[in-house]
């Protein structure tokens, strides 16, 4: 029990008591400054028939499957082309793995200069190869910015699923790899038959991971669009945010946080449950 205690000090002072005091909060109607009145659960049937908070989610839920989905499938190759023992492959590994080590909102800001209209070098770059006639206005129109933003995303965090993998590839056998070879089958064959079985645990891992960060994204979309045009490109995470400090309703903005914190837990639950049930 010793052995515990710090983490469980932890985890009380960083976790159960802020959760405990955003429950307290979500019961009240609290503004940015001033008095609060507790008014229940009336926060919560409010967000019920909130259209934004909600169109926010299935916004938030389609951007974290393209983005998920990509970049997992993305970062399963790029761990394949890292894992042999080739000349160079040291520095394509740290360059693979780079953008992890940039924070999202230091990110945000250079991908939103690299999409400027006026100075942005992709644009330049579209211009002088006369892709188009015009800078194409990445971050103003819905479609447009929603793919900008995923490719952000995807480029952002590649790096850091494909480490998983490959520490995966890399505990799987030799000799595996060599029986696979003798008995004839292909490079294809031996990574549908014998690598993404073996991995199974390391994509388990990305998912999870990913359906969380997916579902929990903001700081790309407050750097680089502020939600907009039109609320279009607003997430969960942005719209409490929004409520809370945007509009000074620090009780509803708490109620909403705790609805998407059950979201994720059932979500979550349900991913360990899918992925342990299966020998």
């Amino acid at each position: 029990m010793l052995y515990a205690a710090p983490a469980v000090l932890l985890t009380s002072v960083f976790f159960l008591v802020p959760l405990l005091g955003t429950v307290w909060t979500s019961l009240r109607k609290q503004p940015l400054y001033g008095p609060s009145t507790f008014i229940g659960i009336e926060n919560y049937i409010n967000a019920l028939h909130d259209p934004m908070f909600w169109s926010a989610v299935w916004f938030t839920f389609r951007f974290m499957l393209v983005t998920l989905g990509v970049g997992t499938v993305l970062s399963f190759l790029l761990a394949l082309l890292v894992s042999q023992p080739r000349r160079g492959v040291g520095f394509f590994r740290i360059a693979f793995f780079l953008p992890v080590t940039m924070g999202y909102a230091s990110a945000g800001f250079l991908w939103y200069y690299m999409l400027d209209g006026r100075v942005g070098v992709i644009n330049d770059l579209i211009v002088r190869l006369g892709i188009s006639l015009d800078p194409i206005a990445w971050l103003s129109d819905a479609k447009t910015s929603f793919w900008a933003i995923a490719l952000l995303t995807i480029w952002k965090s590649a790096g850091f699923a494909m480490v998983i993998f490959l520490i995966g590839i890399q505990a799987i056998p030799k000799d595996l790899f060599e029986a696979f070879h003798v008995d004839g089958a292909s490079r294809l064959q031996t990574i549908r038959l014998l690598v993404i079985p073996l991995l199974r645990n390391n994509i388990a891992l990305v998912v999870i991971l990913g359906v969380v960060g997916g579902m929990l994204t903001f700081d790309q979309f407050f750097t680089m669009t502020k939600g907009g045009p039109s609320g279009t490109t607003m997430t969960a995470v942005y719209s409490l945010y929004a409520n809370a400090f945007t509009f000074q309703k620090l009780g509803y903005g708490s109620a909403l946080s705790v609805i998407l914190l059950g979201m994720l837990a059932i979500v979550s639950a349900i991913q360990l449950y899918f992925f342990r049930s299966k020998p």
